[in-house]
């Protein structure tokens, strides 16, 4: 959601925020989608889920981000939110930091946030009844099907954990490699200016780096001492590459405070 929320604010598109549980989503926001025009197509931000990957209609019902316009159309996912709002990403990047980069942060982050008590419950950052759904939700889950958030998010899987981290390691490398020729990623390749590369890259990998400016103020993040030791360590590994480097300049430079900030609906 951070990539979106980045491309909107960035292209100086007004929007406000409807944010809804990890979990409750399932349920709520297939509604939404189908109103506006296009909500259930293809993608809908499932984790590797290109334009040409066949994606079941329900997965593609309960996909988040969606811009939803007054205009009753629906863009579906952060991809395509970005393309709408002009950002140019190369297709070989886009298609990586979908799959293997986005699916290792997100489980490197799930495992961590798990270790910290009640941490993923205020990363929720809804309103109080969506909250209390929040709650019913994990105590079902929890109290009658005898599983966790964690369980079902793989995030206690230390192999799978390990092969993420390695996975996340070498696209640091790789991008630092690229920035060695110049000064920011464009498109992907390198280029003179802030582009669609560096807004992707710096929001999908920026729970790891953890620039002052990540989310804008919409999320309420944790601090780095909260967190437990081995996420600081790793941490303090990527922040200290190139390509760790250049997400701190352009959330500095380029992440502007959203209007969404002010306050979760």
């Amino acid at each position: 959601c951070e990539l979106a929320r980045w491309a909107l604010s960035a292209s100086g598109v007004s929007f406000f925020e409807v944010r809804f549980p990890c979990g409750p989503h399932a349920i709520l926001t297939p509604p939404w989608r189908l109103l506006f025009r296009g909500g259930l197509s293809s993608g809908g931000s499932i984790p590797g889920a290109g334009p040409d990957v066949a994606v079941p209609l329900m997965r593609r019902a309960m996909g988040v981000p969606a811009l939803c316009t007054t205009d009753g159309d629906c863009v579906p996912q952060s991809w395509t939110i970005l393309q709408s709002c002009g950002w140019a990403l190369d297709a070989d990047l886009k298609d990586e930091l979908d799959g293997e980069v986005g699916d290792g942060v997100r489980l490197i982050v799930y495992h961590f946030v798990f270790q910290v008590p009640g941490l993923y419950r205020r990363l929720q950052a809804c309103s109080w009844p969506l909250l209390l759904l929040f709650d019913a939700w994990d105590g079902f889950f929890k109290n009658v099907l005898g599983v966790t958030l964690a369980d079902i998010l793989g995030a206690k899987d230390e192999a799978k954990v390990a092969t993420a981290v390695d996975r996340v390691r070498a696209c640091f490398d790789e991008v630092s490699r690229t920035l060695e020729r110049a000064p920011f990623l464009g498109a992907g390749g390198g280029g003179n200016r802030f582009g669609g590369a560096d807004l992707a890259w710096s929001s999908i990998v920026g729970w790891l780096v953890l620039p002052p400016e990540y989310t804008a103020g919409t999320v309420p993040m944790p601090t780095l001492e909260q967190m437990p030791l081995a996420f600081q360590h790793l941490h303090d590994e990527l922040r200290g590459t190139r390509a760790g480097r250049h997400v701190l300049k352009c959330y500095a430079q380029h992440r502007l405070r959203s209007d969404a900030a002010i306050s979760p609906r």
